[in-house]
C-alpha cells in the first residue's frame, strides 16, 4: 500500500508525512531535494549521481516530462529531473510493499501545473499512481504565517502565496479527475500531532489487517 500525501508549500507535509508513516507502522521515503530514501540528508556527487540515475533509468517519462513543459530548455530539463527522482521513490517503495511517499510525482506535476498552466497528461500517463492520496488543505493565513516564520520574511512578502495555493489546488483537481485513485482530504491547520492522527485513522481502512500497523 502506497500513500502519497500532496499540498501546496507551506501546508505541512514535511512535518506530519514522517510522523504518519510512524503511526501506520510504514516506511517513509521522502521526495524532497538532498534527502535518500529513508530523510538522510545527500549532497555532492551522490545527489547528482541519483539525479542522473533518475533520468536514464526513466527515459519515457524523462522526455515526456521536458517536451511538455513550457519554459526554457534549462528548466525543462530541471523539472524532468526533478520528476524522475520523485518517481524513482514511488517505484521504490512499491516494490518493497508499502510505505509513506512525501511530497512524489503527483505533487511536482500539481506545483508545474499550477505554475504554468501546462497540459501535463502525457506525464501523467507515465508516472507509479500511489494507492492512497492525502491532500492536506489549510487557510491561506495559516499557511502564509508559517512560511514566514520557516523563511525568515514578512508575511507582506508572501502576499501572493494565496494565489499560488488556488492555482495548486485547480491543478490538482485536474489530475484526480483522471486518476481512479482514492483521495482523503485533510485540513491541516491544527498541530502536527493532530492531523497526524487524523491522516492514520482515515488510511487505516485502506491497510487493511497488516503486521506493524498501530491500532
Amino acid at each position: 500500500m502506497i500513500v502519497e500525501i500532496i499540498g501546496p508549500g507551506g501546508v505541512g507535509k514535511t512535518t506530519v508525512e514522517p510522523l504518519v508513516a510512524q503511526r501506520l507502522g510504514i516506511s517513509y521515503y521522502p521526495g524532497r531535494k538532498r534527502h535518500g530514501f529513508q530523510g538522510e540528508p545527500i549532497g555532492g556527487w551522490r545527489l547528482w549521481s541519483g539525479r542522473l540515475w533518475s533520468m536514464l533509468s526513466r527515459p519515457g517519462l524523462s522526455i515526456s516530462a521536458f517536451r511538455s513543459h513550457h519554459g526554457s530548455v534549462r528548466q525543462g530539463a530541471w523539472f524532468a529531473m526533478d520528476i524522475c527522482r520523485r518517481e524513482r521513490s514511488a517505484s521504490r517503495s512499491r516494490r518493497l510493499g508499502d510505505g509513506v511517499v512525501a511530497s512524489g510525482p503527483i505533487h511536482a506535476l500539481c506545483m508545474m501545473m499550477g505554475a504554468t498552466g501546462s497540459d501535463m497528461s502525457p506525464v501523467l500517463a507515465r508516472v507509479t499512481p500511489a494507492d492512497v492520496y492525502v491532500r492536506l488543505e489549510a487557510d491561506a493565513e495559516v499557511v502564509t504565517r508559517r512560511l514566514a516564520s520557516r523563511l525568515g520574511q514578512p508575511e507582506t512578502d508572501l502576499s501572493t502565496h494565496e494565489t499560488w495555493m488556488r492555482r495548486y489546488e485547480e491543478a490538482a483537481a485536474r489530475i484526480f479527475e483522471r486518476l481512479d485513485r482514492p483521495v482523503i482530504e485533510v485540513r491541516a491547520d491544527g498541530a502536527p500531532d493532530q492531523v497526524a492522527e487524523e491522516i492514520a485513522a482515515l488510511v487505516r481502512p485502506f491497510l487493511g489487517e497488516r503486521p506493524g500497523v498501530q491500532g
